[in-house]
């Protein structure tokens, strides 16, 4: 049986004249806190992100019944209300039409023209897709992205491929990354994702191996996590093993930046003992790391 959740936002900051920072902001939302409740079922926030006018949008994905998850996107006004002109009555939910589909949105990224990108995934029976999603400003589907607003960027079978970071650049490029994982009988892996593509949703063949960079970081399970691209136009990739986190640095082509970290990467391993820092008790159940 489902029950209820609700996508909740807290804003924990204040302004300097009204209240001592940290204390809930009582002019946001209802005495400095919201909750936005979509459908009824299961509603789960992932990401969010404030446009150049202070917007709020927070993206996740609900249950509907009967016609199984779908991606969501709430937009709520600087004050913390939602906003009536954005999809129905602030909250836009995304169907998408094919057969026997559940649809997840975990990235969102808003430029400045006001386009809403979502990164995701879609399952459709054995298939797992990573894709990436356009809204226009109002949170309808631009139908001018992709197919239809989604653009397919890897598949897997049996087995997980999402999208777990969006950015959209002022000069049109759009950025993802995520992690594709494999499952046969023989073999069970996963490795970090990334790609770049057009305004319009067209993969950039030209990134990286024919618009994809593949990386496992030497683990068989390498999940992709954030990514951020430098003044100088680098990407900064993120992910994790099952003992490790790390970095690797592309150029805007997709190559790996060799003079970055160990040949482009950077690891760190907490089971290594050489690098695990000294605990110090300072009173019982507190502790302090100490490099």
């Amino acid at each position: 049986m489902k029950s209820l959740f609700c996508i909740t936002l807290t804003i924990l900051f204040c302004r300097e004249v009204q209240a001592q920072d940290g204390v809930f902001d009582i002019q946001f939302g209802e005495a400095g806190s919201l909750i936005t409740n979509i459908s009824g079922y299961d509603e789960y926030s992932k990401d969010m992100d404030i446009d150049q006018y202070g917007n709020i949008f927070i993206a996740g994905y609900d249950y509907l019944f009967q016609e199984g998850d779908r991606p969501v996107v709430a937009k709520h006004l600087p004050d913390g209300e939602q906003d009536p002109a954005f999809g129905n009555s602030g909250v836009a939910e995304i169907l998408i039409e094919m057969d026997d589909v559940s649809c997840y949105a975990h990235a969102i990224d808003v430029d400045m023209d006001g386009s809403i990108y979502l990164g995701g995934t879609l399952i459709q029976y054995i298939h797992h897709y990573a894709i990436l999603l356009k809204l226009l400003p109002n949170g309808i589907l631009d139908a001018t992205f992709g197919d239809n607003g989604m653009v397919i960027l890897d598949s897997a079978v049996y087995a997980d491929a999402y999208v777990s970071d969006v950015i959209a650049m002022p000069d049109g490029n759009i950025y993802w990354c995520g992690t594709s994982q494999l499952i046969t009988p023989s073999y069970e892996g996963a490795c970090l994702i990334a790609g770049k593509c057009s305004k319009n949703g067209t993969i950039n063949t030209a990134f990286a191996d024919n618009g994809l960079f593949k990386s496992s970081f030497g683990s068989d399970i390498t999940i992709g996590q954030k990514l951020l691209i430098q003044p100088d136009g680098k990407i900064l990739l993120s992910a994790t093993t099952a003992n490790t986190f790390g970095f690797v640095r592309l150029f805007n082509t997709g190559q790996v930046d060799p003079n970055f970290g160990n040949t482009g990467t950077a690891i760190v391993d907490f089971c290594d003992p050489a690098r695990r820092p000294e605990i110090a008790t300072l009173s019982p159940g507190t502790t302090v790391s100490r490099s």
